[in-house]
């Protein structure tokens, strides 16, 4: 079910391999209904990790960020 809010500030694009699974398999059938093949994924970020993002990729040139699920992030 869908409900209106607000468009965030910020939106981060995803890879994505890192959707669970249920939402790709959700959406598919909406994506075709707007004539689409494919959808860009997105998230929001809390304040902490957008923080702790900012401050791991400062000075860096690329890399994998991984955010774990209590909040850490991590940049391999």
């Amino acid at each position: 079910m869908y409900s209106p809010t607000q468009f965030p500030r910020e939106i981060y694009e995803m890879e994505t391999s890192t959707v669970p699974m249920d939402y790709p398999k959700i959406f598919h059938g909406q994506v075709a209904a707007f004539g689409k093949e494919s959808v860009t994924w997105g998230v929001t970020l809390p304040a902490q990790i957008t923080s702790s993002i900012n401050r791991l990729i400062k000075g860096r040139d690329g890399g994998d960020l991984v955010i774990m699920p209590d909040g850490e992030v991590i940049l391999n």
